[in-house]
Order: C-alpha cells, then sequence, then structure tokens
C-alpha cells in the first residue's frame, strides 16, 4: 500500500488507497477473476432449472477435464456447456442454447472428448 502512495507522488496516502481498494472492490462486488469453467456451470444453474444431480456431475466432468492439457484449446464456455450436456443426459434445450450461446452441434466434438476423459478415468479406478 505503500508503494500505492508513493507512486501517486504521495498525493495519496496509504489510508486513502485502502479506502479506494475496498470501494473498488464493492463496485465490483468483488468479481475480480476471469470467468471459469466452473463458474460458467454456476451461471447456467442459475439461469435455468438444472438440479443438483447434473450439477454437480457436471462439475465432476470439469475437474477430471482440468487433468488434462488438451482442454486449453477449447474456450471455458465451451467445456462447462459440453459438460452439462453430457451430465444431463437429455436433449438440449432451447433455453439452454439461448444461455449458452451454444447450439448442440457445437458441443459435439468437446463433448466426445469430456467422455473420452470420464471413461478414461473410470477404467483407472476399475
Amino acid at each position: 500500500v505503500k508503494d500505492f502512495s508513493k507512486m501517486s507522488a504521495d498525493t495519496f496516502s496509504p489510508v486513502d488507497v485502502k479506502r479506494m481498494e475496498v470501494s473498488v472492490l464493492q463496485t465490483l462486488q468483488y468479481r475480480i477473476h476471469s470467468p471459469c469453467v466452473g463458474s460458467y456451470v454456476s451461471i447456467v444453474k442459475e439461469a435455468t432449472d438444472m438440479d443438483g444431480r447434473t450439477y454437480h456431475l457436471a462439475m465432476y466432468l470439469i475437474e477430471l477435464c482440468a487433468l488434462h492439457y488438451a482442454f486449453l484449446s477449447y474456450h471455458p464456455s465451451l467445456v462447462a456447456s459440453s459438460a452439462i450436456h453430457l451430465s444431463r443426459m437429455r436433449p438440449w434445450t432451447d433455453e439452454l442454447e439461448r444461455v449458452t450461446g451454444y447450439h448442440e452441434k457445437q458441443l459435439r466434438e468437446c463433448s466426445n472428448f469430456v467422455a473420452k476423459v470420464h471413461h478414461l478415468a473410470c477404467e483407472e479406478n476399475k
């Protein structure tokens, strides 16, 4: 904090800097990180009628995906949507397409990869 005070040519005291930091954080509602895959799943859960089983299975699938470097080539929202797609075990709805921005056809490649990772995890646990 003292460094920020000095960077302002002592225009602001360390107390002023702390007050401004709190003000900025409150304005942002402490949301200061880039959305991660889990954030997208939570957003979709809040925006739809996703049940607890679907939510927890989707979160489990994205945790498995986090262990594989290859998933970095996909957008976090696509991985989240693919995990939700697999965990639902029902057709993709217009509401989910509207909320996620993905049509079911756009999810196929990533969903297949998520399913493969899940299958490998199941095989390892035998």
